[in-house]
């Protein structure tokens, strides 16, 4: 699919794989099937992976054992910051069309990391997946497992699911739940820190009217439309 700069398309996975090592957050490798980049003036600026879960409690908890061969996971997306707004979105939706060609009853998964990362000071909430109408079914569970000997505590991550066949959404055993929301209350060291960054002056509040003002403001002539459009008119 062509863009203004450049072009979508599927790449091969061993670039996916060196892409997604260096820009990626998480900066490791991942099982790749499927891979697609985004390529402008013939530079990968966007990459996006597909491939089987590490977990065969996902691959069967999504939709029953009999249904585990169909599951795959969204498990990288990385995009140059360089690219417009609401690149992700649209980037993803044309991945997913590509993937119904070949796969029409492929049901995926993804994570979107709480645990705060470059880039993302508070962690995700997984806005492009709720841009892009996945159903969000909760947290994941946090656990640790081992990585070369090194035993690295996994945090918890907002999952979400993407039927790629919409009729196979009735099959779904994880409960629908409303998309999360970043909370509005911050600390006191998260205002401070916004505070710093603000370009805007602090004024004190306005004060509230006297009562001679208050009385002064209901005692003044209402002017109507038409009475105000024939004086202008006039002047």
């Amino acid at each position: 699919m062509k863009t203004k700069r450049g072009f979508y398309a599927r790449i091969d996975e061993r670039l996916a794989r060196l892409a997604v090592i260096e820009k990626h957050y998480l900066h490791r490798p991942c099982p790749i099937s499927w891979a697609f980049g985004i390529i402008i003036d013939e530079k990968l600026k966007g990459v996006l992976t597909i491939g089987r879960p590490a977990s065969i409690t996902v691959c069967e908890g999504v939709c029953g054992a009999d249904r585990a061969t169909d599951v795959f996971e969204l498990n990288r997306l990385w995009l140059h910051e360089s690219l417009p707004c609401n690149s992700e979105s649209q980037f993803i939706g044309w991945c997913l069309r590509e993937l119904r060609k070949e796969h029409r009853h492929m049901i995926l998964v993804s994570y979107a990391d709480t645990k705060p990362s470059e880039g993302a000071l508070y962690g995700h909430l997984g806005t492009v997946y709720a841009a892009s109408n996945w159903i969000y079914t909760g947290t994941s569970t946090p656990f640790a497992d081992k990585v070369r000997g090194q035993k690295i505590e996994r945090s918890t991550k907002h999952r979400y699911v993407f039927f790629l066949n919409a009729a196979d959404k009735k099959f779904l055993k994880w409960t629908p739940l409303p998309y999360p929301k970043r909370p509005i209350k911050g600390t006191s060291r998260e205002k401070a820190h916004l505070k710093i960054g603000c370009r805007y002056e602090f004024l004190p509040y306005a004060k509230r009217h006297t009562t001679s003002e208050a009385a002064a403001t209901q005692c003044a002539p209402v002017v109507g439309f038409e009475d105000a459009s024939g004086s202008l008119a006039t002047a």
